[in-house]
């Protein structure tokens, strides 16, 4: 019994020694782990500290332009038209609406209206106007026409049906007919509708024109263009024809004037101007420096902030000669600018050259066996690829990639262009 007991106890003993000793074991096992992953990782990072250090941009689409901040002059042909009798000038268009020749353009009337009756005498006119000037009329009676055709051809298949005897092909067809008759008679019924609003309006207009008293003078347009109320005294110095001798020295020496709306207005005097909106000059006095690559003939960007969200196109029709360090350029376009025709001195943002390709920090370009190029990551290599340098600011370069080359590699959108690197040849390992 006793040595069954020392034989249990010297067991125990045993596997108590021999637990202690595998876990020493493992934990042996384990700081030997942690050392070898310590050693590993300053191995990494010294491997790493050997290799370039590089910084990268992805290549990308962008554009690139070059412009000035200039301030200039509208020169426009415009016509005066006088008053041709006293009294009190109500307007019936708006300001900077295109009229035709001959289209009503106002009153003038011997009495002053309220302005409670100037408001609905315009508003008369104008819905008049547009009755008048519409083309529903022609509308109408194309559509009469259309839908006469189109019932004479149903008839005819009528006829044909019926002798056919196809009962239900007959009675689709007159379904169809009907329906026709039907929207001819509404066609009808609209052009008699219009006519009995015109001739409302008519009257209408007379009650309101009664109610001032006195007489009235109807001004017509006698060009057509844009109408302006704005009158400055300005209209013969801003003329296109001036445009061949306008020199830094002419801009500075136009007046700065305020125009202003006529109340009552004496016979003969200025009443309004129509500017022909085919075409106009933008002028401006640009310091000799800036507008050296400007030439004539050539295409430029103009926009006018003020004014308009829209990049117009105008070609450069004039340069002068120097004075003081500036020239006078004159553009010319036909391009519609809201505001445009009524005024006189503009503010212009002027866009010498825009350039579009993949866009790039200037730094990342280099020369290499006189071809200019980038070098990008390629599978962790650093590979130069040829480009074209198509324009530049001190910051930024818009480039295209160069086909036309025996280079194994070309320049792709979303490559990784290395920018900041001292020491990378081709072919070298970057990462």
């Amino acid at each position: 019994m006793d040595k069954s007991t020392d034989n249990s106890e010297t067991m125990d003993r045993i596997s108590e020694r021999k637990t202690k000793r595998s876990k020493k074991n493992r934990r042996s096992w384990l700081i030997k782990l942690g050392i070898g992953l310590v050693v590993l990782y300053f191995a990494v990072v010294f491997i790493r500290g050997l290799l370039p250090s590089v910084v990268t941009y992805t290549a990308l689409k962008g554009n690139l332009e070059e412009s000035l901040d200039t301030e200039g002059y509208i020169f426009k042909q415009q016509y005066i038209e006088s008053v041709p009798t006293g009294g009190y000038f109500e307007c019936m268009v708006d300001e900077g609406e295109r009229v035709a020749q001959g289209q009503l353009v106002g009153y003038i009337f011997s009495n002053a209206p309220t302005n409670e009756q100037s408001d609905k005498i315009k508003d008369v006119v104008s819905q008049i106007s547009r009755l008048e000037n519409s083309s529903e009329e022609e509308i109408y009676a194309n559509n009469a026409e259309m839908v006469e055709q189109r019932i004479s051809s149903a008839l005819r298949d009528m006829s044909k049906t019926r002798e056919a005897h196809d009962m239900s092909a007959y009675a689709e067809i007159r379904e169809r007919v009907d329906s026709m008759i039907a929207k001819k008679r509404s066609i009808q019924g609209e052009k008699t509708d219009k006519e009995t609003r015109l001739s409302d309006l008519k009257t209408r207009l007379s009650q309101l024109e009664n109610e001032v008293g006195g007489t009235k003078t109807e001004i017509l347009a006698e060009q057509p263009g844009v109408y302006t109320s704005k009158i400055d005294g300005l209209e013969d110095t801003l003329s296109m024809d001036k445009i061949g001798s306008v020199t830094p020295g002419y801009l500075d020496g136009i007046p700065k004037q305020k125009s202003s709306a006529p109340g009552y207005v004496e016979a003969g005097q200025p009443l309004f101007k129509i500017v022909d909106n085919y075409g106009w000059y933008y002028v401006a006095a640009i310091p000799e420096k800036e507008a050296k690559d400007l030439k004539i003939g050539q295409s430029v960007r103009l926009r006018f902030f003020d004014l308009s969200d829209y990049t117009i196109y105008a070609t450069v029709k004039n340069i002068s000669q120097p004075e003081g360090g500036k020239v006078a350029v004159s553009m010319y376009t036909n391009r519609y600018v809201e505001s445009i025709y009524s005024s006189n001195i503009v503010s212009a943002d002027l866009v010498v050259s825009a350039y579009e390709g993949i866009k790039l920090p200037v730094k990342c370009l280099r020369v290499k066996d006189n071809q200019t190029g980038v070098y990008v990551v390629r599978l962790g290599v650093a590979r130069f690829v040829p480009v074209t340098d198509l324009g530049r600011d001190e910051d930024w370069v818009i480039v295209r990639a160069v086909t036309d080359t025996a280079a194994e590699y070309k320049l792709q959108i979303y490559d990784e262009v290395i920018v900041d690197y001292k020491d990378i040849e081709d072919g070298k390992v970057v990462r």
